[in-house]
């Protein structure tokens, strides 16, 4: 088994082949440890970290395995308008404007 130590190494051996590429996850919360291990029936390879930004790094990779192993495109993402936080907000100032304190009869 081979422990590789940067995650662009990682990366690259899993994107070479991707149709033979297994893996497996194991997550220690106690000791905040992320292990990945992944075999191409060739070499088996090893990945521990505690960081959390490799997280990211590893759902983008899993996303993209997935795609690779379906053999389907993956998606581009699709841009939400700003629009519609400015009219939100705009529909929040005018009702507050809109209404008028009502005056009270003191006896």
């Amino acid at each position: 088994m081979v422990t590789v130590k940067s995650w662009k190494e990682y990366e690259a051996s899993a994107r070479k082949d991707p149709k033979r590429f297994r893996y497996c996850i194991k997550f220690r919360a106690s000791k905040q440890d992320l292990v990945v291990k992944a075999t191409n029936d060739d070499i088996c390879y090893k990945y521990k970290t505690q960081s959390a930004s490799i997280l990211n790094r590893f759902e983008s990779l899993n996303k993209t395995l997935m795609y690779a192993m379906a053999n389907a495109p993956i998606p581009q993402p699709v841009a939400q308008p700003a629009t519609t936080t400015q009219q939100h907000t705009d529909t929040a100032t005018t009702t507050a404007s809109s209404k008028k304190k009502k005056n009270k009869k003191r006896k």
